[in-house]
């Protein structure tokens, strides 16, 4: 198979692997019901400097079990 991009015609932001650890992340604890509409809200918040939707913490159900999560859905 051929490569369509040799690596030097690829360059990538230094912060780019930061910008997707953050979106990752956020996404893992907001758990949104629509993660599509969620995401585009999350990165123009970004683009206008504002500062984006995120939960701050994952949302625990009580049950007789201390390893269950519950990941809320908005």
């Amino acid at each position: 198979m051929d490569h369509i991009f040799l690596d030097d015609q690829i360059t990538i932001p230094e912060e780019y692997p930061f910008i997707l650890k953050d979106y990752a992340k956020a996404a893992i604890k907001t758990n949104p019901a629509d993660l599509l509409e969620w995401s585009i809200s999350y990165f123009t918040a970004l683009s206008k400097g504002e500062t984006p939707y995120v939960r701050d913490r994952l949302l625990r159900k009580k049950t007789g079990s201390i390893f269950l999560t519950t990941l809320p859905t908005e």
